[in-house]
Protein backbone atom coordinates (compact mmCIF):
# COMPACT_ATOMS: atom_id res chain seq x y z
CA UNK A 1 0.00 0.00 0.00
CA UNK A 2 2.82 2.15 0.92
CA UNK A 3 4.43 1.70 -2.32
CA UNK A 4 1.86 2.45 -4.88
CA UNK A 5 1.04 5.29 -2.69
CA UNK A 6 4.35 6.50 -3.40
CA UNK A 7 4.29 5.26 -7.34
CA UNK A 8 0.94 7.52 -7.35
CA UNK A 9 2.29 10.73 -5.74
CA UNK A 10 5.25 10.55 -8.10
CA UNK A 11 3.44 10.70 -10.92
CA UNK A 12 0.87 13.72 -9.54
CA UNK A 13 3.99 15.20 -8.82
CA UNK A 14 5.61 14.77 -12.62
CA UNK A 15 7.33 18.02 -12.84
CA UNK A 16 9.14 17.53 -9.59
CA UNK A 17 9.46 13.65 -10.51
CA UNK A 18 10.84 14.31 -13.46
CA UNK A 19 13.63 16.99 -12.23
CA UNK A 20 15.04 14.43 -9.37
CA UNK A 21 15.04 11.86 -12.67
CA UNK A 22 16.95 13.83 -14.69
CA UNK A 23 19.65 14.78 -12.57
CA UNK A 24 20.24 11.17 -11.52
CA UNK A 25 20.49 10.33 -14.81
CA UNK A 26 23.29 12.91 -15.75
CA UNK A 27 25.00 11.89 -13.16
CA UNK A 28 24.97 8.49 -13.51
CA UNK A 29 25.89 9.30 -17.39
CA UNK A 30 29.09 10.90 -16.17
CA UNK A 31 29.86 8.27 -13.63
CA UNK A 32 29.83 5.63 -16.50
CA UNK A 33 31.09 7.11 -18.99
CA UNK A 34 33.94 8.27 -17.36
CA UNK A 35 34.54 5.22 -15.78
CA UNK A 36 34.62 2.92 -19.20
CA UNK A 37 36.69 5.72 -20.43
CA UNK A 38 39.12 5.18 -17.39
CA UNK A 39 38.93 1.56 -17.94
CA UNK A 40 39.41 2.20 -21.35
CA UNK A 41 42.41 4.18 -21.02
CA UNK A 42 43.86 1.23 -18.23
CA UNK A 43 43.57 -1.33 -20.64
CA UNK A 44 44.65 0.56 -23.53
CA UNK A 45 47.86 1.57 -21.56
CA UNK A 46 48.30 -1.90 -19.65
CA UNK A 47 48.26 -4.03 -23.21
CA UNK A 48 50.58 -1.13 -25.08
CA UNK A 49 52.94 -1.52 -21.88
CA UNK A 50 52.67 -5.48 -21.89
CA UNK A 51 53.47 -5.94 -25.62
CA UNK A 52 56.51 -3.65 -25.32
CA UNK A 53 57.89 -4.86 -22.29
CA UNK A 54 56.88 -8.30 -22.41
CA UNK A 55 54.06 -10.12 -20.64
CA UNK A 56 57.00 -12.98 -19.92
CA UNK A 57 60.17 -12.12 -20.33
CA UNK A 58 63.22 -14.88 -19.96
CA UNK A 59 66.70 -13.81 -18.98
CA UNK A 60 69.98 -14.86 -18.11
CA UNK A 61 70.16 -15.73 -14.59
CA UNK A 62 73.25 -14.48 -14.34
CA UNK A 63 72.54 -11.29 -16.42
CA UNK A 64 73.99 -7.84 -15.49
CA UNK A 65 72.17 -4.35 -16.27
CA UNK A 66 75.00 -2.94 -18.29
CA UNK A 67 76.46 -6.51 -19.65
CA UNK A 68 75.17 -6.36 -23.32
CA UNK A 69 77.30 -9.37 -25.30
CA UNK A 70 78.78 -12.05 -22.61
CA UNK A 71 75.73 -13.53 -20.93
CA UNK A 72 73.20 -15.21 -23.40
CA UNK A 73 70.05 -17.39 -23.00
CA UNK A 74 70.70 -20.84 -24.86
CA UNK A 75 68.47 -23.82 -26.41
CA UNK A 76 66.74 -20.46 -27.79
CA UNK A 77 64.94 -22.57 -30.35
CA UNK A 78 63.71 -25.12 -27.87
CA UNK A 79 62.21 -23.08 -25.73
CA UNK A 80 60.40 -21.55 -28.63
CA UNK A 81 58.63 -24.76 -28.58
CA UNK A 82 58.07 -25.42 -25.44
CA UNK A 83 56.55 -22.14 -25.37
CA UNK A 84 54.30 -22.88 -28.59
CA UNK A 85 52.88 -25.97 -26.71
CA UNK A 86 51.86 -24.58 -23.61
CA UNK A 87 50.85 -21.06 -24.68
CA UNK A 88 49.73 -21.50 -28.85
CA UNK A 89 48.61 -18.09 -29.15
CA UNK A 90 52.34 -16.69 -28.00
CA UNK A 91 54.24 -13.80 -30.00
CA UNK A 92 57.99 -14.91 -29.24
CA UNK A 93 60.08 -12.58 -29.54
CA UNK A 94 64.03 -13.04 -29.49
CA UNK A 95 66.07 -9.88 -28.79
CA UNK A 96 69.44 -8.96 -28.82
CA UNK A 97 70.95 -5.54 -28.05
CA UNK A 98 74.23 -3.64 -28.09
CA UNK A 99 75.73 -0.39 -28.42
CA UNK A 100 77.11 0.77 -31.64
CA UNK A 101 77.83 3.40 -33.83
CA UNK A 102 75.98 3.87 -36.91
CA UNK A 103 77.67 5.98 -39.90
CA UNK A 104 76.37 6.98 -43.31
CA UNK A 105 78.60 9.26 -45.41
CA UNK A 106 80.46 11.87 -43.19
CA UNK A 107 77.12 11.32 -40.27
CA UNK A 108 77.79 9.28 -37.52
CA UNK A 109 75.87 8.92 -34.30
CA UNK A 110 76.14 6.54 -31.21
CA UNK A 111 72.78 4.64 -30.57
CA UNK A 112 71.44 0.81 -29.62
CA UNK A 113 71.11 -1.84 -31.58
CA UNK A 114 68.04 -3.91 -31.24
CA UNK A 115 67.34 -7.32 -32.81
CA UNK A 116 64.05 -9.20 -33.32
CA UNK A 117 64.11 -12.42 -35.52
CA UNK A 118 60.88 -11.75 -36.74
CA UNK A 119 62.03 -8.86 -38.82
CA UNK A 120 62.77 -8.98 -42.43
CA UNK A 121 64.53 -5.75 -43.05
CA UNK A 122 66.15 -3.21 -41.01
CA UNK A 123 64.13 -0.04 -39.34
CA UNK A 124 65.53 2.83 -38.50
CA UNK A 125 64.62 5.41 -35.28
CA UNK A 126 62.89 8.56 -36.91
CA UNK A 127 65.26 10.54 -35.27
CA UNK A 128 68.47 9.17 -35.96
CA UNK A 129 67.67 8.70 -39.50
CA UNK A 130 67.02 12.55 -39.29
CA UNK A 131 70.47 13.10 -37.77
CA UNK A 132 72.01 10.89 -40.23
CA UNK A 133 69.85 12.17 -43.12
CA UNK A 134 69.01 8.50 -44.17
CA UNK A 135 66.02 7.24 -45.72
CA UNK A 136 65.08 3.65 -46.99
CA UNK A 137 66.63 2.30 -49.22
CA UNK A 138 69.84 3.72 -47.78
CA UNK A 139 72.76 1.65 -46.77
CA UNK A 140 74.73 2.80 -43.47
CA UNK A 141 77.42 0.61 -41.70
CA UNK A 142 77.58 -0.44 -37.81
CA UNK A 143 80.63 -0.33 -35.97
CA UNK A 144 80.71 -1.99 -32.57
CA UNK A 145 82.54 -4.30 -30.62
CA UNK A 146 81.93 -8.27 -30.37
CA UNK A 147 81.33 -10.39 -27.37
CA UNK A 148 84.93 -10.91 -27.83
CA UNK A 149 86.48 -7.15 -27.85
CA UNK A 150 87.27 -7.24 -31.09
CA UNK A 151 85.88 -4.71 -33.60
CA UNK A 152 82.59 -5.90 -35.48
CA UNK A 153 81.20 -4.20 -38.66
CA UNK A 154 78.46 -4.49 -40.95
CA UNK A 155 76.36 -2.80 -43.45
CA UNK A 156 72.58 -2.88 -43.66
CA UNK A 157 70.08 -1.56 -45.81
CA UNK A 158 66.85 0.38 -44.41
CA UNK A 159 63.69 -1.03 -45.02
CA UNK A 160 61.78 1.79 -43.39
CA UNK A 161 62.16 4.01 -40.42
CA UNK A 162 59.40 4.61 -37.26
CA UNK A 163 58.99 6.87 -34.62
CA UNK A 164 57.21 4.00 -32.10
CA UNK A 165 58.65 0.55 -33.27
CA UNK A 166 58.64 -2.05 -30.49
CA UNK A 167 61.64 -1.44 -29.01
CA UNK A 168 62.96 1.78 -30.74
CA UNK A 169 62.74 4.56 -27.66
CA UNK A 170 61.90 7.73 -28.83
CA UNK A 171 62.90 7.44 -32.40
CA UNK A 172 66.69 6.78 -31.46
CA UNK A 173 67.97 3.33 -32.47
CA UNK A 174 67.80 0.40 -35.09
CA UNK A 175 66.43 -2.38 -35.42
CA UNK A 176 67.61 -5.69 -37.60
CA UNK A 177 66.62 -8.94 -38.03
CA UNK A 178 68.39 -10.85 -35.32
CA UNK A 179 71.04 -13.18 -37.68
CA UNK A 180 72.75 -9.97 -38.63
CA UNK A 181 73.28 -9.04 -35.17
CA UNK A 182 74.77 -12.30 -34.41
CA UNK A 183 77.13 -11.50 -37.11
CA UNK A 184 77.38 -8.59 -35.86
CA UNK A 185 78.39 -9.92 -32.22
CA UNK A 186 79.57 -13.50 -32.96
CA UNK A 187 76.85 -15.25 -31.32
CA UNK A 188 76.01 -18.90 -31.57
CA UNK A 189 72.90 -19.28 -33.69
CA UNK A 190 70.97 -20.64 -31.54
CA UNK A 191 70.83 -17.84 -28.83
CA UNK A 192 69.45 -14.49 -27.92
CA UNK A 193 70.14 -12.15 -25.13
CA UNK A 194 66.11 -12.10 -24.42
CA UNK A 195 62.72 -13.32 -25.29
CA UNK A 196 59.84 -11.45 -24.67
CA UNK A 197 56.79 -13.62 -24.56
CA UNK A 198 53.31 -12.06 -25.50
CA UNK A 199 49.89 -13.93 -25.65
CA UNK A 200 45.90 -13.00 -24.95
CA UNK A 201 45.88 -14.27 -21.44
CA UNK A 202 47.97 -11.89 -19.61
CA UNK A 203 46.19 -12.24 -16.64
CA UNK A 204 47.64 -15.61 -15.82
CA UNK A 205 51.26 -14.95 -16.85
CA UNK A 206 51.99 -15.45 -13.01
CA UNK A 207 51.06 -18.98 -13.47
CA UNK A 208 52.78 -20.12 -16.52
CA UNK A 209 55.94 -17.86 -15.51
CA UNK A 210 56.13 -20.57 -13.08
CA UNK A 211 55.43 -23.48 -14.94
CA UNK A 212 58.08 -22.30 -17.69
CA UNK A 213 60.49 -22.11 -14.52
CA UNK A 214 60.26 -25.97 -13.61
CA UNK A 215 61.16 -26.90 -17.34
CA UNK A 216 63.92 -24.41 -17.39
CA UNK A 217 65.85 -23.48 -13.79
CA UNK A 218 68.79 -22.45 -15.46
CA UNK A 219 66.44 -18.78 -16.66
CA UNK A 220 65.46 -16.10 -15.40
CA UNK A 221 61.83 -15.81 -16.56
CA UNK A 222 59.68 -13.19 -14.73
CA UNK A 223 55.87 -12.51 -15.30
CA UNK A 224 55.09 -8.79 -15.95
CA UNK A 225 53.56 -7.96 -12.28
CA UNK A 226 57.33 -8.43 -10.44
CA UNK A 227 58.69 -5.98 -12.97
CA UNK A 228 56.59 -3.76 -13.20
CA UNK A 229 55.35 -3.38 -9.81
CA UNK A 230 54.01 0.60 -10.53
CA UNK A 231 51.66 0.10 -12.80
CA UNK A 232 49.17 -0.15 -9.74
CA UNK A 233 50.43 3.43 -8.88
CA UNK A 234 50.10 5.03 -12.67
CA UNK A 235 46.55 3.59 -12.74
CA UNK A 236 45.11 5.00 -9.53
CA UNK A 237 46.08 8.60 -10.87
CA UNK A 238 43.83 7.97 -13.05
CA UNK A 239 40.98 6.67 -11.25
CA UNK A 240 41.74 9.56 -8.94
CA UNK A 241 41.39 12.11 -11.47
CA UNK A 242 38.22 10.64 -12.88
CA UNK A 243 36.94 10.75 -9.61
CA UNK A 244 37.67 14.20 -9.10
CA UNK A 245 35.44 15.04 -11.42
CA UNK A 246 32.53 12.54 -10.85
CA UNK A 247 32.78 14.48 -7.64
CA UNK A 248 32.13 17.65 -9.22
CA UNK A 249 29.21 16.19 -11.33
CA UNK A 250 27.36 15.07 -8.11
CA UNK A 251 27.98 18.13 -6.15
CA UNK A 252 26.23 20.09 -8.54
CA UNK A 253 23.29 17.24 -8.84
CA UNK A 254 22.86 17.59 -4.91
CA UNK A 255 22.21 20.77 -5.32
CA UNK A 256 19.73 20.45 -7.75
CA UNK A 257 18.18 17.92 -5.89
CA UNK A 258 18.09 19.44 -2.24
CA UNK A 259 16.53 22.20 -4.18
CA UNK A 260 14.02 20.12 -6.14
CA UNK A 261 12.71 17.87 -3.07
CA UNK A 262 12.24 21.22 -1.11
CA UNK A 263 10.43 22.87 -3.35
CA UNK A 264 8.19 20.00 -3.88
CA UNK A 265 7.28 19.17 -0.59
CA UNK A 266 6.72 22.60 -0.05
CA UNK A 267 4.04 22.58 -2.09
CA UNK A 268 2.33 19.76 -0.66
CA UNK A 269 2.83 21.14 2.93
CA UNK A 270 -1.57 21.09 2.66
CA UNK A 271 -1.79 17.15 2.16
CA UNK A 272 1.42 16.28 4.67
CA UNK A 273 -0.52 17.88 7.29
CA UNK A 274 -3.69 15.98 6.64
CA UNK A 275 -2.07 12.86 6.60
CA UNK A 276 -0.42 14.00 10.07
CA UNK A 277 -3.55 15.44 11.48
CA UNK A 278 -5.74 11.86 10.54
CA UNK A 279 -2.95 10.30 12.83
CA UNK A 280 0.03 9.35 10.05
CA UNK A 281 3.31 9.18 12.20
CA UNK A 282 6.24 11.48 11.16
CA UNK A 283 8.13 8.13 10.34
CA UNK A 284 5.39 6.76 8.14
CA UNK A 285 5.89 10.35 6.15
CA UNK A 286 9.21 10.44 6.15
CA UNK A 287 9.18 6.89 4.58
CA UNK A 288 6.30 7.43 2.32
CA UNK A 289 8.27 10.54 0.38
CA UNK A 290 11.74 8.38 0.65
CA UNK A 291 10.23 5.64 -1.37
CA UNK A 292 9.24 8.29 -3.73
CA UNK A 293 12.23 10.03 -4.04
CA UNK A 294 13.97 6.01 -4.13
CA UNK A 295 11.81 4.77 -7.22
CA UNK A 296 11.97 8.17 -8.75
CA UNK A 297 16.27 8.00 -8.56
CA UNK A 298 15.98 4.17 -9.63
CA UNK A 299 14.20 5.05 -12.85
CA UNK A 300 16.72 7.80 -13.42
CA UNK A 301 19.39 5.54 -12.89
CA UNK A 302 17.61 2.72 -15.17
CA UNK A 303 17.61 5.46 -18.02
CA UNK A 304 20.84 7.14 -17.66
CA UNK A 305 22.94 3.29 -17.87
CA UNK A 306 20.56 2.79 -20.95
CA UNK A 307 22.37 5.91 -22.62
CA UNK A 308 25.81 5.30 -21.32
CA UNK A 309 25.32 2.01 -22.80
CA UNK A 310 24.39 3.02 -26.19
CA UNK A 311 27.05 5.83 -26.39
CA UNK A 312 30.02 3.24 -24.82
CA UNK A 313 28.72 0.60 -27.68
CA UNK A 314 29.07 3.65 -30.67
CA UNK A 315 32.66 4.73 -29.04
CA UNK A 316 33.55 1.41 -28.62
CA UNK A 317 32.93 0.47 -32.59
CA UNK A 318 34.46 4.65 -33.76
CA UNK A 319 37.49 5.14 -31.16
CA UNK A 320 38.22 7.81 -29.24
CA UNK A 321 41.07 9.59 -31.65
CA UNK A 322 44.26 9.83 -29.69
CA UNK A 323 46.31 10.96 -32.96
CA UNK A 324 47.58 14.27 -31.41
CA UNK A 325 49.16 11.91 -28.60
CA UNK A 326 49.97 8.86 -30.48
CA UNK A 327 53.66 8.79 -30.65
CA UNK A 328 54.46 11.31 -27.81
CA UNK A 329 53.27 9.60 -25.14
CA UNK A 330 54.24 5.74 -25.10
CA UNK A 331 51.06 4.02 -23.64
CA UNK A 332 48.84 5.49 -26.49
CA UNK A 333 47.79 4.10 -29.62
CA UNK A 334 45.53 5.98 -32.54
CA UNK A 335 42.08 5.57 -30.59
CA UNK A 336 41.06 4.77 -27.14
CA UNK A 337 38.26 2.70 -26.97
CA UNK A 338 35.90 2.36 -23.85
CA UNK A 339 35.61 -0.70 -21.63
CA UNK A 340 32.17 -1.60 -19.49
CA UNK A 341 32.61 -2.98 -16.12
CA UNK A 342 29.18 -3.59 -14.68
CA UNK A 343 30.25 -3.93 -11.43
CA UNK A 344 31.45 -0.58 -11.50
CA UNK A 345 28.50 0.87 -13.18
CA UNK A 346 26.07 -1.51 -10.16
CA UNK A 347 28.22 0.40 -7.47
CA UNK A 348 27.67 4.03 -9.71
CA UNK A 349 23.59 3.21 -9.50
CA UNK A 350 23.70 2.40 -6.09
CA UNK A 351 25.68 5.01 -5.34
CA UNK A 352 24.00 8.25 -6.95
CA UNK A 353 20.55 6.27 -5.58
CA UNK A 354 22.16 6.80 -1.93
CA UNK A 355 23.33 10.42 -2.95
CA UNK A 356 19.76 11.40 -4.14
CA UNK A 357 18.31 10.13 -0.48
CA UNK A 358 20.74 11.36 1.35
CA UNK A 359 20.30 15.41 -0.17
CA UNK A 360 16.75 14.52 0.23
CA UNK A 361 16.84 14.21 4.05
CA UNK A 362 17.11 17.51 4.84
CA UNK A 363 14.03 18.77 3.49
CA UNK A 364 11.90 15.88 4.20
CA UNK A 365 12.82 16.27 7.86
CA UNK A 366 12.24 19.79 8.02
CA UNK A 367 8.34 19.45 6.72
CA UNK A 368 7.72 16.97 8.97
CA UNK A 369 8.42 18.09 12.25
CA UNK A 370 6.19 21.26 11.25
CA UNK A 371 2.43 20.61 13.32
CA UNK A 372 -0.22 19.30 11.84
CA UNK A 373 -2.11 22.89 12.21
CA UNK A 374 0.70 24.84 10.72
CA UNK A 375 1.05 22.34 7.47
CA UNK A 376 -2.65 23.08 6.85
CA UNK A 377 -2.76 26.71 7.32
CA UNK A 378 -2.89 28.66 3.65
CA UNK A 379 0.76 30.54 2.60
Amino acid sequence: MLFKTAIRNSKKYFRRSLAVAVCIAVSVIAMQMMDSIGEGFKQTALKILLKKQGMILFEPADDEPLDFAVHSIRRYDEIKKKVKEILPDATIYGIIFSPAMVIKDSFSIETAVFSEDDLTGTILGRKTAEILKSEPGDTIILFGTDRYGGLSVISTTIETTSTNYRSIRNGRGIMVPISEARNFLAWDPDEVKRIKVNFNDYWNADNYAKQFMSIFPEVKITPWRERLTNIEALFRVTDIKMDVFSAIILIVVAGIIMNTILTSVLERKKDIGTLRSIGASRSYVVLLIMIEILFVSLIGALIGTGFSYLITEYISRTGISMESMSGTVEYFEGALYPEIVWKNWIGRIGFAILWALMFSAYPVFYIVRMRPVDALRET
